[in-house]
Formats: structure tokens, sequence, C-alpha cells
């Protein structure tokens, strides 16, 4: 296919490529429809690298369970043998990642290529982000590409595209059709008419070129072209293509063979001779994926059952070192389940070992359905591995549905070690799910079969888990008890885990009972633990705890610190349930920072990961729903109540109060008095019985707002304190001190000082915070001051097109090619109301259409590619 009109992007990658000269390295993000030509225009640039310039491709494969790093395998041998080593030990990202960026910086000039990210699995996703983090510093220029029109189900692929066009020395480029003067090029004096195959192909370069290649007669379809080209070939010819298309894109020519059962060498290349094949890294594959998935298509339900069969055997027998995924997948197109559990559960395991844990959880689940005719005693490790992987990915449902077969097992053959086990974690699994009392019960149940035995670092474990649960009550002094019970018990049986577990409940407790001091130290020490012991996943915990909690109290210095830690090492580990509650936390934390387009990114990834984490839901969709309010967005009450719906069956101070902290403030905003009464009271006893100066003196302060007289709660915080006492100037100098300038300024909007609310409206208005605004503006007038016209926000006046901050939120989302519908449930709002803003940004930017109202931001500075 000849290469036309991708002149300006190619030099965008040559001139990228000469920065990596001076040591600035930078990483390209091709996209487009399938066939739009993005491997074309990567491998041509390749082409023309200079002389003694290494071009290093790495591709993912279309598999429904992928490899764990299969691009990274690709490449290994030219990274070096410490990342050999470390891929075939199953390093941990924390040792694995590194290294990768190490071996690149060894290779000055290099350009890496990976194909077809859409097909990626989670773990090259992570490698990918944190090269981009880090591709400033490095001599090298990495090109990847990914179809806009086929991302994966899961959840992590687009908030990582959305990602790049954020991140520093990364850029996109996204591929347009061909015009149709480039078409007319390219239909030269064939008898065809150029129009008609504009019009079919609406300018694909992969689909003009396959129609062109049937002769005169205009096939009705591409996969028509594709078969029209399959069927000129010889029968043996046409064999070796169906048999390649059932094993892969890129397969060695010797399988090929194996699997015909004679030297398939001269009928591979009539096939590449036919357009269809060509030469590929590791052996042959075909010209494009589109070809292949054709082939395939055609493929009888018999005839692919056979070609299974043939290939499974010659896999197992002749390659005892091939990828067990792809043998998985093998042995799915063969229905044969007992080769569908042995390399599911490997495929599982090496995925689980490299952090790649929705991999995994696919694996296992294949392996799970492949093993519901063995009796129950055999799918038990099975069962044991997926309720493992599914903790880590946040998929709540079906790890307590495993959790509670689990018990329901042991509990059944009288293995009374294993059901108390299954019984802790399940009491985790409850209280992550949001349902605190069946955690509660689950637990008891636990300490209850647990006198039956004698003490024995069992005891500790469950010790820990009562810790947390009381921890999660803010029943802390409880919380503190258990958890220095199970450290003594733990350190007897030299059970470091355990150790580092109680040392969460115990830190997490302390900083919320107004010990901050050393409830940090606490969990400092075991965080520092858990990283030496590598325990990926409770270190994450015990960073996004020391973040919570610190968040919680409204030390957000300490709390960004943690919790910018704990997204970065849940990312590289593959972790989604701390990572959402992580993205959750920080949300909150960028919120009473005054930094809101941070704070509705994150709520918005958080609620992406979190799956079905109503932990992580709750403070993500609070986040979002305080940010709308403050700003007089719409879509308060969809983000709230959904909060609500989740935290109410927690029964918990520490769920249930921000949810009604966030509800009073909207309602007050929003002037409805009874409102704002109601939502206060729901939380405001149990905060006191609870002691907890913050959430107590927050939910006091709401009903003194709106006319209830309320004592000051023992014990309430200091901001709130000096506010319900009246010291108005002294409590926004100490929300100031801890970097809250919202709070800082309705401190001053509460005094009725002239100047402190001229410096409150100064505030609210930098924010675009418009009701409050509205409401200072309104108070100076009522109290004769002279006020200077508010103008248009701040968000506003900061884009040259008067974008409002939704209308931003909206624009940056359909770059990332979000449909109104993802735009929609990213932002807890209807797709009518996507639609009206989306019809706002138009006539903002004079644009005809999403594409073109995309590029004109990006030419006027509005958004980075």
């Amino acid at each position: 296919m000849t290469l036309l009109e991708r002149d300006a992007e190619l030099s965008i990658l040559h001139a990228h490529l000469t920065r990596t000269q001076a040591g600035e390295g930078h990483f390209m993000l091709i996209t487009g429809d399938a066939g739009i030509g993005k491997t074309s225009l990567a491998r041509a640039f390749g082409a023309q690298l200079p002389d003694g310039q290494q071009l290093l491709i790495g591709t993912c494969d279309p598999l429904t369970a992928p490899s764990a790093h299969a691009p990274l395998r690709d490449l290994q041998t030219a990274l070096g043998p410490e990342v050999e080593m470390l891929l075939r030990e199953r390093a941990e990202p924390g040792q694995l990642f590194p290294a990768v960026l190490e071996a690149m910086r060894r290779m000055p000039g290099a350009v890496f290529l990976i194909e077809d990210v859409h097909w990626a699995d989670d773990g090259t996703i992570d490698l990918l982000r944190y090269l981009s983090r880090r591709i400033e510093r490095l001599p090298i220029l990495v090109v990847v590409t990914s179809r806009t029109d086929d991302l994966r189900s899961s959840d992590q692929l687009r908030p990582f595209l959305g990602e790049l066009a954020r991140t520093p020395g990364c850029e996109r480029i996204t591929l347009a059709p061909l015009s149709q003067a480039a078409v007319v090029s390219m239909v030269g004096d064939r008898n065809m008419s150029a129009e008609a195959v504009y019009r079919r192909t609406s300018g694909n370069p992969f689909f003009v070129t396959e129609l062109l290649a049937t002769g005169a007669d205009l096939p009705a379809s591409v996969s028509d072209a594709v078969l029209g080209r399959w069927a000129r070939l010889s029968p043996a010819a046409r064999q070796v293509v169906q048999t390649a298309s059932a094993l892969g894109p890129d397969i060695p020519a010797e399988i090929v063979s194996a699997v015909i059962g004679n030297d398939a060498s001269g009928d591979i290349e009539e096939a590449i001779a036919g357009g269809l094949m060509c030469a590929a890294p590791d052996g042959v594959g075909f010209r494009h994926e589109l070809t292949r998935e054709a082939i395939f298509e055609s493929i009888s339900p018999v005839r692919r059952l056979e070609l299974y069969r043939a290939i499974l055997r010659i896999v197992q027998e002749q390659y005892p070192d091939f990828d067990p995924a792809w043998l998985a997948h093998y042995a799915v197109g063969a229905a044969d389940r007992p080769a569908i559990r042995t390399y599911s559960v490997r495929a599982a395991e090496r995925a689980a070992a490299m952090s790649a844990n929705r991999e995994a959880v696919l694996h296992y689940q294949r392996a799970l359905a492949a093993t519901s005719d063995q009796p129950l005693e055999l799918q038990v490790p099975l069962m044991l591995a997926y309720a493992n992987v599914t903790s880590n990915t946040g998929w709540s449902s079906e790890n307590l549905r495993v959790r509670s077969e689990l018990v329901d097992y042991f509990h059944a053959v009288g293995d009374l070690f294993g059901e108390i086990e299954q019984l802790r974690e399940l009491a985790t699994s409850h209280f992550n799910a949001g349902n605190n009392p069946a955690g509660e019960l689950a637990i008891r149940q636990a300490l209850v079969l647990l006198r039956e035995l004698p003490e024995d670092r069992l005891h500790a474990r469950v010790y820990a888990t009562r810790a947390a649960t009381l921890m999660l009550d803010r029943h802390n002094e409880e919380a503190i008890d258990w958890g220095r019970r199970a450290i003594r018990l733990a350190e007897q049986h030299g059970d470091v885990l355990t150790v580092v577990r109680a040392q969460n409940a115990i830190g997490s407790a302390q900083i919320v009972s107004g010990n901050l001091g050393e409830g940090v130290s606490t969990l400092e020490a075991g965080i520092a633990a858990a990283k030496q012991q590598g325990f990926d996943t409770i270190a994450v915990n015990l960073l996004s705890n020391l973040g919570s909690a610190g968040g919680e109290v409204y030390e957000l210095a300490i709390a960004e610190r943690a919790l910018l830690i704990a997204v970065e090492d849940a990312r590289g580990a593959d972790l989604d349930g701390p990572l959402s509650y992580a993205l959750a936390w920080l949300a909150l934390v960028r919120l009473f920072q005054g930094r809101w387009s941070e704070s509705t990114q994150l709520s918005t990834e958080a609620l992406a990961t979190a799956h079905g984490l109503a932990i992580s839901r709750i403070m993500a969709l609070i986040a979002l729903g305080r940010v709308r309010a403050r700003r007089g967005d719409p879509g308060v009450w969809e983000a709230l109540d959904a909060a609500l719906v989740l935290a109410e069956p927690t029964g918990t101070l520490q769920r249930i109060a921000p949810v009604s902290a966030a509800r009073a403030e909207a309602r007050w905003l929003d002037g409805d008095v009874s409102g704002t009464i109601e939502e206060a009271t729901r939380a405001y006893d149990l905060a006191v019985r609870h002691q907890h100066g913050w959430h107590a003196g927050e939910l006091a302060y709401w009903l003194r707002m709106a006319g209830v007289e309320v004592t000051l709660p023992f014990g309430a915080a200091d901001p709130w304190r000096l506010t319900l006492d009246g010291n108005f100037t002294a409590a926004a100098a100490e929300w100031e001190r801890r970097d809250c300038p919202y709070e800082a300024a309705r401190a001053q909007f509460d005094s009725e000082d002239i100047e402190q609310l001229r410096l409150a409206l100064r505030t609210f208005e930098s924010l675009g915070a418009r009701p409050m605004a509205l409401r200072t503006t309104q108070h100076l007038r009522e109290l004769g001051a002279t006020v200077v016209p508010r103008g248009p926000r701040r968000a506003t006046r900061a884009n040259p097109a008067g974008l409002t901050n939704r209308e931003f939120e909206v624009l940056s989302l359909m770059r990332d090619g979000s449909t109104n519908a993802e735009i929609g449930r990213a932002l807890f709002v209807s797709a009518r109301t996507v639609e009206h803003h989306v019809s706002s940004i138009l006539v903002k930017l004079d644009a005809s259409s999403r594409r073109d109202a995309v590029t004109s931001a990006i030419d006027r500075g509005i958004l980075t590619m």
C-alpha cells in the first residue's frame, strides 16, 4: 500500500527522534480506526531510520484473556539478560519496571514500537504508564499504536489514553481517513469508479487497498475482498492460510508446517505473493489483523474444532515452553476441558505473579468453568487462588460469592482452620463492599470458632482483622487494643504480615482519634516493613490508610504525600481495588485544596476502577458531588444520592458522616434549610457518640447555619470550634494553614467584617465557586459595601473560548474518544445533558463536529494532545 497523506505525521515522528539525540525522550501514541494505517505509518518511519538506529517491536495479541507482558517478551532479548531473568522469574513490577527503564537508558536513539495496545494486558499498560511518566529523562522514542474503534472492555485502557494526553513528553497522533483525492490517485487508471471506492471505504487505506486488489468488480465488503484473494490461491495454500489464521497473528512457520503435516514454506510464499500473508518478526503473519479475522471467520465450526485440536496436540508435544495463555486459547477452541484447566491455571499463575491481576481473574474464571464437572474438593484450590486475585482487582461481588462458598465448604468437611480463615477473609470483603453488618457477623463467627483451637498464628490473623473492623467503625480504643494483641502473638510466631496488618489498624485509629504523630509513625513503620518483605498490596493499603486518615483530620500535606505514592504503587502492581480507594481519597484532598478540576478527574477515574468496591465509590461520589455543589454545576444529587445509597447500609460513621456533611452543604447552598437540618442530623448523634471532633464539628456547623442552636460538641476540631465560637478570623487562619482555601473563605464569609467578606469573595471567584460568590456579594450589599462586579468565573477566563468547567471536562473526554453515553457515566449526568454541553462547545469553538472542536481546542491551547 502506498503511504499517502502522512507526511505531516512522519515529520512529527522524525522531529521527536532528533530530540532523543539530545537526551530528550518522547512518547508517541498513534490512534485511529482499524485499517487506517497506524502500523503502515510506524513501519514507514522505521524504514527511514538512519543506519545504526534500532527499531525494536513488541506486539499485543488478540486474546480474550491476554498474555502477561507479551510485548515485553518480544523485546526481552534486546533489553538484556537482567530483564530476561526478571521475566523468567515473574518479578513484580517494582523490580521489573526499573530494570526495563535502565535497559532503555543504555540504548540512546532507539525506537520502541509497541503495537495494538487495544489488546494489551494490564501489566503492559502499567509498564507503558510507568515509562510515559519518565520518558523525558530517557534518550529514546516510544511509539504506541492503538485502535480507537475497538477499545477493550477493561476500564484500564481508556483512562490511560486520556492520561497520556496530559503527560509531559507525550503526544497523540490520530490518523484521519484519506481524502477523496488520495483515493482517486490510488484507483489510478483501473476500470473502477473512484467515487464508489471512496464512498464504500470512507477513505480507510486498508479497505481501499483490498477493494482495489479485486479487479474490475467492486465487492460488497472488505471481507468479501479478502476471501476473493484467498479463493484464488491453490488448495494447499488456502489450507495453510486458514491454519495460520487459527494459530494467531504472528507464528513460526515451522508450527504451520507441523500442523499441516508437511513443509508449508512454498504455500506460505504463495500466500505472501497473493497479498494475504507477510513475513513477521517471529515467522509469518497476516498483512493486517482484519485479513486474519476475515479468513478465520469464514472457517466452519466443524473445521475450526479440527484445526484447534491439531494445533493443541502439535504445540503441546513439540513446544513445551509455549505461552500458556495461547495454549489455553487453543484449548478453548478445541473444547478440551482438561487442557483448558491446565493452561488457564498456568496462565493465571504467571499473570498473578507479575501483578497482572485482571488477566489472572479471566484465566481463573475460564479454569473454574472448565472444572465445574469435577468434585468440589478439586475446585477448592482454584477457588482460593481466584478469591485472592479478585481481592486485588476490586471485584467485590465475585470475591464475596467465592469466599461464602469456601466458608460453606470448609464447614461441611469439618475443616475448622479453613472455615475460620475464610470467615476472616469474608469479613474484610463485606467491609470493602460496604456491608459492615455482614462483615461484623463474619468476624464474630470467626472469633467464636477460634475458642476451639489452641492459640497460634491464626488467632493473630483474626485479631488483626478484628482490629481493622473496629477501626473502620471508628471504635478506636478497642481497635488499638485488638491490634496490639495481634502484634504480640504474631511476633511470637514470626508472622510479619500479620504484624503489618495490625499496624495498619492501630496507626489509622491513632490518627483519627487525635494522636497524629504516633499514628503516622506506626503506619510508616508498617509501610517500611511491608515494602521490605515485598507485600505490595498491604503496603498500598497502609499508604491509602495514612492518606485517608490524614485526609479525615484535614492533615492534607501528610495525606497528599501518602496517596500520591499509593496511586503510583497500586498502578505499578495492577491493584485496582487499592488504586480506586487511593484515587477517591486523593480526589477529596484535591477538593479541599481547591484543585477542583483535578478532583473531578480523579474521582471519575476512581469510579471507573472501583467495580463493586463500595468504599471507593462512596468517597469518589462525595468528592464529585461536593465539587459540583461548590461550583453550582448540575449533577450534584445524582452523585450524592448514589453515595447515600451505598453508605447507609454500612451503618458506620466513617462512611455516613462524610455523605451527610456533603449533602447538608449542598442543601444549604440550594437554600433548603429544612433539608440541611435533615441531612446534618442524619449522622450528628453518631459523630458525637464516637467523639469524632471533625465530623461532629462540621455537622454542628451545618445545623447552626440552618438556624439550629447546638451545643459545641466535645473535642470539636479547632477550625470548627473557632467558627462555632464566633472567632472567624482565627478559624480562617486555621483553614489556610491546612491548605483549605474554600473553607477559609467560608469562615470569612461567616463574619460581619466587610474586609473579610471581600477577601472571601476574591477566593470564591478565583475558585469558580459561583453559589458562595453570589451569597457573599449579596451579604456585602446588605452591609452597604461597594462590590466590584464579579465578571466571568476564573475557569471561563482561563481559556479563550469561554468554556465553563463542566464544558472543559466534557471536551477533555471528547478528546479521549468517549461517546456521550460514556461521558455521562463518567460525570454522573445524563446523555441528554452531555448532548447540551457538546452543542454549547461546538458553538463556542465555531466547530461543525466533535473532531473539529477537539482540533480547534488543541490549536488554541485550550487542550493538549
